[in-house]
């Protein structure tokens, strides 16, 4: 099966997560406090299990932390919501 990347949601320019379940950063440019920049190396993310089972990946944009299911990601890009449902049954 080849491996299709999307943009995630509110993320479009930092990260992307793939039909396979993996998410990658992207290049980009980060400025830091003391006013100089530098560019960071997009990579695969570090993935973990939830207590429930799930897996998650943190994302940290801006200087602020946040974790998402994975599996929702891959719903979120792949997966049409015509009758914009909330969850996906499995």
């Amino acid at each position: 099966m080849e491996e299709i990347w999307k943009d995630i949601i509110g993320y479009e320019n930092y990260y992307k997560v793939s039909n396979l379940g993996n998410v990658r950063s992207l290049d980009r440019l980060v400025n830091k406090p003391n006013k100089t920049s530098y560019i960071r190396k997009g990579k695969l993310c570090n993935q973990s299990k939830s207590n429930l089972g799930y897996m998650t990946v943190g994302f940290t944009v801006n200087n602020v932390k946040t974790n998402k299911y994975v599996h929702r990601l891959v719903a979120e890009a792949f997966i049409l919501n015509t009758d914009n449902k909330p969850q996906v049954n499995h």
